[in-house]
């Protein structure tokens, strides 16, 4: 419908059915919905469960960081020292010429470089879990914070009303 103004332009003038308002006013207020209810609570829910999940492991990064240094290590380091097992003696091939086996120092050199890598990709990882871990804080903080107190403003009309 169409309304005209005293300057005469013309407006649209927007009409709802009389059943719609109602319909949404009673989904937030007691006697709601209990899809809405059990939506707002399971949002609620999960929301927390990440907030938790991210709290912890931040706290865990940061207690490996500056409180137990020596856990902040990664397990999987080789070691390189030359009686250690993990060097081969190099023994004579029926073809020296073709196959050179490298000698002790090379291999522990190989060993110092594969343990500096997993060190760098150790400390990638620590500071990606970081950052995802921060991205779950930042997002399901206010989502929670949101969904809860709709639940919890629920509630408390609920127990007024008893």
């Amino acid at each position: 419908m169409w309304l005209v103004a005293s300057n005469g332009l013309k407006t649209l003038k927007a009409t709802f059915p009389p059943a719609t308002v109602p319909l949404f006013k009673s989904c937030m207020t007691k006697g709601g919905s209990l899809i809405m209810r059990i939506y707002f609570a399971l949002i609620s829910i999960v929301t927390l469960c990440i907030l938790m999940f991210g709290l912890i492991d931040i706290l865990r990064i940061g207690l490996k960081a500056y409180v137990f240094p020596a856990a902040d290590v990664p397990t999987y380091l080789e070691s390189c020292e030359p009686g250690s097992g993990r060097f081969i003696e190099p023994k004579p091939v029926a073809t020296p010429e073709e196959v050179e086996q490298p000698s002790i120092e090379e291999q522990q050199a190989q060993c110092e470089a594969r343990n500096a890598d997993a060190l760098e990709n150790y400390q990638r990882a620590k500071a990606d879990s970081a950052v995802r871990n921060l991205a779950m804080i930042i997002v399901s903080l206010p989502l929670f914070i949101l969904h809860f107190r709709i639940v919890f403003r629920d509630w408390r009309e609920e127990k007024k009303a008893n």
